[in-house]
């Protein structure tokens, strides 16, 4: 009896150290980066900072208001910088409870070993990496995982009003929508399979009364992917072992095929009890962790719609991830357990190479090079002349010009062009993607100012001014 009070106390006390371990050494990383992972981390940002001046902001489809709308809240604080680590410690926090909602759903659904999930999501080399970034995709995983907690306490309409801001968090999600729709009709909850567009239809209404269009049309207007090309059917395979880690998601997919063995034996998922529920939420949860692999391969092999095929797409599925994999070493510890110092060794290893990985990739983002010397430009620029007008593609202009650019994005080469603003400079940024091609901004009546060379003597910034 003692022995089994003690083993239940343990896997109530481990889940919760390792969430406060999480927590901690996240908002740690988060404080202590000043670079990016990419620079859709800046922009996210940026657009969240200029929301409460620009409505537009909350609504844009780019910036998406499933991100942007609880972004905005604390990105004003201070300085630029300021509003930025406050924005990333938003998204640590996030991340943290994301992975309490995943232990406890995993309770709910009995999963073997569930006090493991906030191990094998700490453990995670990118999907931790993510947790302290102002991408998308940390605050997409909490709106799923919160909705399939939601669910796994019976609170079925709850979990479509939450599952409604995945689509305008991640744009790509809607598809796991219509399951979850089809899954409410069978249930014959009419009204929670309603409310899994009610985000949907509220930023239509929004975007369309302030003139900014109606923005489900982004589901049929194909998008230029010149930039990011397109993938083999592996890319996401090989994604998928950066994100979770090469352990984690073998243990992944050896779960999820676990699962799926031993449900579609018992064939509980049908019945309408307390065994009927936990049996969707493990088949859910295989349906998220791989249905979102496929997903993005999918997206980025037959790329009409700009996908990047960047890693971090996966980093919503995480939580799945983590659960399946449970059921993944439960089956590894059975397969072996007539093998005591064999299977011990094994473990062994396994743990190490998680954890050589994660090593391998786990640290604070540091501004790069690159940008810096674009920094130290818009100082210079600002301290020859301090009542200038600036404008600029980059993000990384509009970060450190700290009273903030004229006018950013976009419209800074419209502006450029029709050159109505008085001692007016465009401080023009080389890194692929960042606007038009420098030809276009030559092609006004324009006097370079100087160029800012990188390490290979190559100019990669250049201080235009309008004449």
């Amino acid at each position: 009896m003692i022995a089994r009070a003690r083993s239940r106390h343990l896997r109530l006390t481990l889940p919760l150290i390792t969430i406060l371990v999480y927590a901690a050494l996240s908002a740690a990383l988060a404080i202590r980066s000043d670079g990016v992972c990419i620079n859709d981390d800046l922009c996210h940002f940026q657009i969240a900072r200029s929301a409460w001046r620009d409505r537009g902001m909350l609504v844009n489809t780019w910036g998406r208001p499933g991100f942007t709308l609880p972004q905005a809240l604390v990105a004003n604080i201070g300085s630029t910088a300021a509003g930025f680590r406050a924005c990333r410690l938003l998204n640590s926090a996030m991340a943290s409870l994301t992975v309490l909602l995943a232990w406890l759903t995993a309770r709910r659904m009995r999963a073997p070993g569930a006090w493991g999930v906030p191990v094998l999501l700490l453990l995670m080399p990118e999907g931790f990496a993510q947790s302290f970034t102002t991408c998308t995709e940390v605050p997409a995983g909490l709106y799923a995982m919160g909705g399939t907690y939601l669910l796994a306490i019976g609170r079925r309409r709850w979990a479509a009003v939450v599952f409604a801001l995945l689509p305008a968090t991640r744009h790509e999600l809607a598809a796991f929508l219509v399951p979850l729709g089809l899954y409410f009709l069978w249930r014959r909850d009419v009204l929670a399979a309603l409310l899994l567009g009610w985000f949907e239809l509220a930023w239509n209404i929004a975007s369309w009364r302030i003139g900014m269009g109606v923005v489900i049309l982004r589901y049929v207007t194909p998008q230029d992917s010149t930039l990011y090309g397109s993938g083999h059917l592996l890319h996401f395979m090989f994604n998928w072992m950066k994100m979770a880690g090469v352990v984690i998601a073998a243990l992944t997919m050896a779960g999820a095929w676990l699962i799926t063995i031993r449900e579609g034996r018992r064939r509980q998922w049908g019945r309408r009890d307390e065994a009927g529920r936990r049996a969707r939420l493990r088949l859910m949860s295989v349906g998220a962790a791989i249905g979102l692999v496929v997903l993005e391969t999918l997206l980025y092999t037959f790329n009409g719609f700009a996908s990047g095929g960047y890693s971090k797409f996966l980093v919503p599925g995480a939580p799945f991830m983590a659960i399946c994999a449970c059921f993944g070493i439960y089956w590894l510890l059975h397969l072996t357990e007539r093998r005591g110092p064999m299977a011990l060794a094994g473990v062994a290893l396994l743990t190490t190479v998680a954890v050589a990985q994660w090593g391998a990739f786990v640290r604070p983002y540091r501004l790069g090079a690159h940008e810096a010397r674009l920094g130290e430009a818009i100082t210079r620029l600002r301290f020859e002349h301090p009542t200038c007008h600036v404008v600029s593609h980059s993000p990384w202009a509009a970060y450190f010009d700290e009273p903030g650019l004229d006018v950013p994005g976009v419209a800074a080469l419209d502006l450029w062009r029709e050159g109505k603003l008085a001692e007016m400079y465009y401080v023009y940024d080389d890194a692929p993607g960042f606007g038009p091609p420098l030809e276009k901004v030559m092609a006004a009546p324009t006097e370079l100012v100087r160029t800012v060379e990188g390490a290979d003597g190559k100019a990669d910034v250049w201080i235009l001014r309008r004449r």
